[in-house]
């Protein structure tokens, strides 16, 4: 992705889970590292299940990144 001019339009692929809503996402331009930087905002439904969340940076409809997989854990 380094060769990828700054100006590319770059976006989330994102899912999450039954337990959670994806409030904001915003993917940026970091120029320090030449890279792209996303940020999820995401509201938890239930804090004591846990909430699975997937991310991939696109071009359009064509993967730029590998999938990002994490799983909130839940407050006990």
């Amino acid at each position: 992705m380094k060769k990828l001019p700054q100006d590319t339009p770059v976006t989330a692929q994102t899912s999450i889970g039954d337990n959670g809503e994806i409030v904001e996402n915003s993917v940026r331009y970091n120029p320090v590292t030449k890279g792209w930087r996303l940020t999820l905002r995401v509201k938890v439904k239930d804090a004591k299940k846990t909430t699975e969340m997937r991310a991939a940076l696109v071009n359009a409809d064509q993967p730029l990144s590998e999938t990002w997989s994490y799983q909130l854990p839940a407050n006990e």
